[in-house]
């Protein structure tokens, strides 16, 4: 019998700014989980490859900690588009994990919404005044689309107001990991700035953390508001990580961050 409580890398009851509100997160990691080869470990996407029975596994213990609520999911894309789930029929498509987006906006406490990612952040944004949640996978293309803004503007829609919002960025591929050709350099330079580019032995490393934090003071959001998991996927074998796979020509899972309202 695996262990599923080495699967939890990271918790709201760990975070100073979200410990003492009625909203509970998990990001998983790679270990624990029934999943073989190349997927070893507590891998919770069944696109990457791996037998889906493993995943259903390890989906199902890790739902244990949000005592069996329903999983929301979606077909993620590398889109700028969230799913609302204030709308009952977005919701069933949701359960089937066939609403393509990537991100979720739900305020209903019956629910537990799922992000998976392996380099890309996974991001959660809460207002505790409306009670009300977005969770957004952002790669490299999402940040570009601003996925940011367009759940700002969605939780706005709700009656939040930025300056409200407490938000949490979960691991990622960092700048210290993050390499990009000189197409996608003078593209991230010309279309936001070249700050975000930062030269390391002689290579071009994007930081989209940088970006991130500035897109989130633009849109209103406070910066004691903001916390960011230190955390490299690339850096830590304990995460999945599709760049440090792909430098060893393996396929890889996916961890998650989850969140439900109480």
């Amino acid at each position: 019998m695996s262990d599923y409580s080495v699967s939890v890398f990271y918790t709201s009851a760990q975070s100073s700014l979200f410990s003492s509100f009625p909203i509970d997160f998990i990001q998983t990691c790679a270990l624990g989980g029934v999943s073989k080869a190349s997927f070893t470990g507590c891998n919770i996407a069944y696109h990457t490859g791996d037998v889906p029975d493993s995943v259903a596994t390890n989906r199902e213990q890790i739902l244990r900690y949000f005592d069996g609520k329903q999983l929301l999911w979606c077909d993620q894309i590398h889109s700028a588009h969230i799913a609302d789930a204030t709308d009952l029929y977005v919701v069933h498509r949701l359960t089937k994990g066939v609403i393509q987006a990537d991100g979720i906006l739900c305020a209903d406490t019956s629910y537990v919404a799922l992000i998976m990612v392996a380099d890309c952040n996974p991001i959660l944004l809460y207002d505790p005044k409306c009670n009300v949640f977005a969770l957004l996978h952002a790669g490299r293309a999402g940040v570009c689309k601003r996925i940011l803004t367009q759940a700002t503007q969605a939780l706005k829609a709700k009656g939040s107001k930025p300056s409200d919002l407490l938000v949490f960025i979960g691991s990622s591929i960092r700048a210290c990991c993050y390499e990009i050709d000189s197409s996608l350099c003078e593209q991230i330079a010309n279309d936001f700035d070249e700050r975000y580019i930062h030269i390391h032995n002689g290579s071009n490393m994007l930081d989209l953390i940088a970006m991130l934090r500035d897109e989130c003071s633009t849109l209103g959001i406070k910066d004691e508001h903001l916390e960011i998991l230190d955390s490299c996927t690339a850096c830590d074998e304990r995460l999945f990580s599709h760049r440090r796979a792909s430098k060893k020509h393996m396929q890889t899972g996916r961890f998650g961050l989850l969140a439900s309202l109480r």
